[in-house]
């Protein structure tokens, strides 16, 4: 049964189908195998918000967080203690069956306590964390008063926290990574270099403001247009990592424009870049092909 709901604001389609994930979890065996395929946009789709928060305040909460710059692991934090399957509640849930999570990583170091929210992973993370969170970017006035008073009564020790390493359900469960930003990098260089172009794999670890992140990738591409550094033409340099934007007024678009516009600051004759977006097992969003002679970066 193939159910589509709502990402990066998750909708009541994703609750339904988080229901029916849980009831099926709910009546497994010790003799059962569950395998769970977890890739980037999970946090989203597997959604199930804990008594006395609604969707709505939760929706409400992402669209705050993804305004104010926070990262994807404070995102995840957050979410991790307002929900009930994330944070290793899946594996708790499912027990006493065996797990086997295989993960497509689309967070910078792959930390499988972040990535989809990490629902078969242990938690190290805490109510502490998720209200520092909130203060942090300003926001904890502007959330819910469900949301703050859960939240409270977690640090307080009032609300069980999410499961932590050293559970012992935790034996019977597998977490595997089967692809990541790293592995698609490599792909990227690998086919650069049969396509004919000298090769640099900068970073997988880009993060910060999208349009900062923007400005400096532009001036390696003038580097490049100009001095032929750090690689000579015809050349491609790869870059991986996730950006985040701080928004500003009532603005669209996303991270991988606010990049492209901010490199474009800093103009450059016959060059270019190129974003993608990795976000399932069976879709990559990419651009097209360019001119031997145009120096390129490729940030996925």
């Amino acid at each position: 049964n193939i159910i589509e709901a709502g990402h990066p604001i998750p909708d009541q389609r994703g609750v339904n189908a988080t229901q029916e994930i849980i009831a099926l979890l709910k009546n497994s065996k010790a003799k059962d195998l569950i395998i769970c395929l977890l890739s980037g946009g999970g946090s989203a789709l597997l959604v199930s918000p804990v008594p006395g928060v609604s969707l709505g305040e939760i929706q409400q909460l992402t669209e705050l967080l993804l305004a104010s710059g926070a990262t994807i692991n404070e995102i995840n934090t957050l979410r991790k203690h307002l929900d009930q399957i994330k944070g290793g509640q899946l594996a708790r849930i499912a027990a006493p069956a065996k797990v086997i999570s295989l993960i497509l990583s689309d967070v910078v170091g792959d930390p499988l306590d972040i990535i989809a929210s990490g629902p078969s992973v242990p938690d190290p993370s805490t109510y502490r964390d998720a209200l520092d969170i909130l203060d942090q970017y300003r926001i904890l006035d502007q959330v819910s008063s469900s949301i703050r008073s859960h939240l409270i009564l977690g640090q307080d020790g009032k609300i069980e926290d999410t499961p932590k390493p050293g559970e012992e359900f935790f034996t019977n469960v597998h977490n595997t990574i089967v692809g990541s930003n790293r592995t698609a990098a490599q792909a990227a260089v690998a086919q650069a270099e049969l396509e004919g172009f000298n090769t640099l794999c900068l970073t997988n670890y880009l993060q910060g403001e999208a349009s900062q992140a923007g400005k400096f990738l532009g001036s390696i591409l003038r580097q490049m247009a100009l001095q032929d550094q750090p690689i000579p033409r015809p050349a491609c340099i790869v870059v991986g990592g996730e950006t985040t934007v701080t928004i500003k007024g009532h603005g669209m678009g996303g991270r991988n424009q606010e990049l492209a516009l901010g490199s474009v600051i800093i103009p450059v004759l016959g060059a270019a870049i190129l974003n993608t977006a990795l976000r399932s097992f069976t879709r990559l969003w990419a651009c097209g092909r360019f001119n031997d002679e145009v120096p390129m970066i490729f940030q996925m």
